[in-house]
């Protein structure tokens, strides 16, 4: 396991671009929209965070498609479920690094983000907390996809097909929550359900990752 986990680690850290990618898509949108809606600071006060969301959303699907491309070409998928080590448990360490990778940069990144568009310190640590609760269920998800569309052809466009719904509840209730504590109201319940869905993600999805990764190790 402790080796398996420093390859994944090592992996990760090599790929600067994986690092930076949620980020830059971040920075990417936030600067595109102004110049699309004008200069507006109570409207951009409004829209960034649901702009840092969408971005974020995007970033892990479309890096999702190689998540296990490269070891099930190379023989190594095989290799891990073979090796005796509880395949749940490598799954959930894959999980792991992918979000420390791909969130943990941009959450460190989100106050200097609030300085650039004048945010208030309260409004980022509402984001901060929707994207701790809601981007695990979105990493597992495009895991998910990654494994049923191990064995097809060029399976980006499957992929999303596949990933992209399963995304649209998270971003309901994390713009919700976003959007009802803007607006002076408790945003209790949407963090709640939030939370469900990554309990129901975490406890439902890695047993269909294996059974999509054993299905294609088959054909």
């Amino acid at each position: 396991m402790k080796t398996f986990l420093k390859k994944e680690w090592l992996l990760a850290i090599r790929q600067p671009h994986d690092l930076f990618q949620p980020l830059f898509f971040v920075m990417v949108l936030i600067t595109l929209f102004p110049l699309a809606l004008g200069i507006d600071e109570l409207l951009l006060q409004k829209i960034v965070p649901g702009i840092i969301w969408i971005a974020v959303l995007l970033s892990i699907l479309l890096a999702s498609e190689k998540c296990y491309q490269s070891d099930f070409d190379d023989g190594s998928l095989e290799q891990l479920l073979l090796s005796g080590h509880n395949p749940l448990l490598l799954i959930a360490a894959k999980a792991t690094i992918q979000w420390m990778v791909r969130i943990v940069p941009l959450l460190a990144a989100l106050p200097i983000l609030g300085v650039f568009y004048n945010l208030p310190s309260h409004t980022i640590q509402q984001l901060a907390l929707t994207l701790v609760i809601g981007t695990p269920s979105l990493i597992l998800l495009g895991m998910l996809g990654s494994a049923v569309t191990l064995s097809v052809t060029r399976g980006s466009m499957l992929l999303i097909l596949v990933v992209l719904p399963l995304y649209i509840p998270t971003l309901i209730f994390a713009l919700s929550a976003l959007s009802s504590y803007a607006d002076g109201f408790s945003n209790t319940g949407q963090l709640a359900m939030l939370a469900a869905i990554f309990m129901t993600t975490l406890i439902v999805v890695p047993f269909a990752i294996l059974g999509a990764i054993r299905a294609s190790l088959a054909t």
